[in-house]
Formats: C-alpha cells, structure tokens, sequence
C-alpha cells in the first residue's frame, strides 16, 4: 500500500459521524491511504445545512506526524466552494471535543451564511515538534437565514469520531479514478477541494530537531 490507494468509503465505514442539528440525508466519502497517512473526504447534506470536512489523519503506531498547521481562512479556502466570495468573518469560537478542540468562525459566502472550522483532535507526545497527529477541516452553509454561534455549536458538538475505514476495502465501484475526481471537485467546480490528498505526513525520529523526511507518496507525485 505504500503508493497510496484511493477508493469510495463504505457507507457506515465514514470516520465521523454528525447527530443533533446535522443528522445527514445524504453522505458520501472519498478516503486516500497509504503506509503513512489517511484522509477523507466528505460531502454532507443534512436537512438545510451543507457540509464538506476533510479528516487528516497519521497512521496509527508509526512515528509520523501530519507537517501543517491551518487557520480558519486558509481552511476554508482548501475547498473550492469558497475560493470566491467569501466576506464578513465574525468572531473566533470554539467547541472541546475528546483529544482536543474545534475552532469556528461564521462568515458569509454571498448571500449564504455559513461557518469554518478546523481543530487538532490528536497529537503525538513523542514528536519532538509537537505536531498534530489528526487535522479536522471543513465548512457548512445554508440557504436558512442566520447560522447562530449555538447553532453550529450544536453542530460541532455532535461530530463524533470513528473507527478508521480498513484500507483493503477502500478500492471499490466506482473506480478510483471517479472517486479522486468526486473529491477534487472534476464534475462540479463548487465542490471539492483544491487538491488532493494533501499528503502532509512526516516521519519523525525522538532525535529530530528540524525539518524530518517527506512522505515517499509525496515525493511520488513530484517525480
């Protein structure tokens, strides 16, 4: 699996879960893995609330560590629905969740009000340079009028964390391919993100004091 494998998620298989004021109607994932990392990708419709995340996540027993940091404007700006548009951010908020935080700002997106978040939900305390070891990004809007500071906090709140998909069931129908072009947003240039995956992993060693090796799928891509 070194090279990477990018497949649909299996339904029920996705690494959140949403309940209370984001119950989903419709759900489908987009899950890239290789030796080093995992990260999925997702489109959530839920009742007038619409919703893109996507999970970064290290892989679980190796000694690697995701090589980024994000704040709410450059998270919001990885999907392509929010490259144009975006105004009148409002104030930081944020919502605890187990293994750390979910920070949160509104903002409108033409006439659609909607919010950015993005948060650590794991870290690795043997990494020397204290990075993170799960990165949740993502945005929700809606048609409905007002997103209220308690209304996406009922959101966020109810955004539980599951078991990782099994990477040999990631390769499914549709091909890949399809799958890939669904997360880049191929088919609908207001959906996506930008690229991906990010391939944002880095070994570590307990020595290390400074930059750390790349990820060899990234190192792939390039050559």
């Amino acid at each position: 699996m070194d090279r990477g494998a990018a497949g649909w998620v299996p339904p029920g298989e996705e690494r959140l879960s949403l309940v209370a004021a984001a119950r989903p109607d419709r759900w489908r994932a987009v899950r890239y893995a290789d030796d080093w990392q995992a990260e999925e990708y997702a489109r959530v419709r839920a009742a007038d609330l619409q919703l893109e995340y996507l999970d970064l996540a290290a892989e679980p027993g190796s000694p690697v560590a995701l090589a980024a940091s994000f704040d709410l404007v450059r998270a919001v700006a990885l999907f392509r629905r929010n490259r144009a548009g975006v105004s009148a951010w409002g104030d930081l908020g944020r919502v605890e969740k187990p293994g750390g935080t979910l920070f949160y700002r509104p903002y409108r997106l033409g006439e659609r009000a909607c919010f950015g978040f993005e948060g650590t939900l794991a870290r690795r305390g043997e990494d020397p340079l204290e990075r993170p070891f799960e990165t949740l990004l993502g945005y929700g809007c809606t048609d409905a009028g007002l997103l209220t500071a308690a209304r996406i906090e009922t959101v966020l709140d109810g955004i539980g964390i599951g078991r990782a998909a099994s990477p040999a069931r990631l390769p499914a129908l549709p091909p890949a391919g399809a799958a890939l072009d669904f997360a880049r947003g191929k088919a609908d240039p207001d959906q996506g993100l930008a690229a991906f995956p990010l391939l944002l992993a880095r070994h570590y060693t307990l020595a290390d004091a400074g930059e750390v090796p790349e990820s060899p799928s990234s190192i792939r891509l390039r050559e």
